[in-house]
């Protein structure tokens, strides 16, 4: 009984690690840490055209006054209001930028090296099509924006038997 149990965990296992992609995506040469813990709230939209409406970054939830932090080290760019909001730009070292959005303060200044996760600011700014409970996470290669989800870091998830999930759950253990 025993070993048909350990091998059907196996098994389980084996399924769920062969859904996972391990290889990255072009031109991600090194994995983000998450700003904030929280989901995706919008995605990223290329724009046709350079001025074309689109989406140039993703909008991450974030409850006021939680801690914003560095997706990788860098050096402060910019750091301060721009269009009414607070936003933070790093100069990343393989020569891109990024940045984040609606903040409600600041804890850097233009010229500071941070490491990967060191605290930005806080959550809690909002802007035009930002409303407060979201942050604003966007990446630039040579001026184009890109997708921050092909760098950032997949949502973390821990694994439960079934037999040990908790009361209530709809997950099936999983989540």
């Amino acid at each position: 009984m025993l070993r048909t149990r350990s091998v059907q965990l196996a098994a389980c296992a084996a399924i769920l690690l062969s859904c996972i992609p391990w290889t990255r995506p072009a031109g991600a040469a090194t994995v983000w840490l998450r700003p904030v813990p929280g989901p995706i709230l919008r995605p990223f939209r290329a724009p046709a055209t350079p001025y074309g409406p689109g989406h140039r970054g993703i909008d991450l939830r974030a409850a006021a006054g939680e801690p914003v932090h560095a997706v990788a080290g860098g050096v402060v760019e910019t750091a301060g209001p721009a269009g009414g909001a607070l936003h933070v730009v790093l100069r990343l070292a393989d020569g891109s930028r990024a940045g984040v959005s609606f903040l409600a303060d600041l804890a850097v200044r233009p010229g500071d090296r941070v490491a990967a996760g060191a605290v930005l600011g806080r959550a809690g700014g909002s802007g035009a099509a930002h409303p407060p409970g979201a942050i604003h996470l966007a990446w630039r290669v040579r001026g184009t924006y890109r997708d921050p989800t092909l760098r950032l870091a997949p949502r973390r998830y821990r694994l439960v038997r079934p037999d040990r999930a908790p009361t209530g759950s709809r997950s099936g253990g999983l989540g």
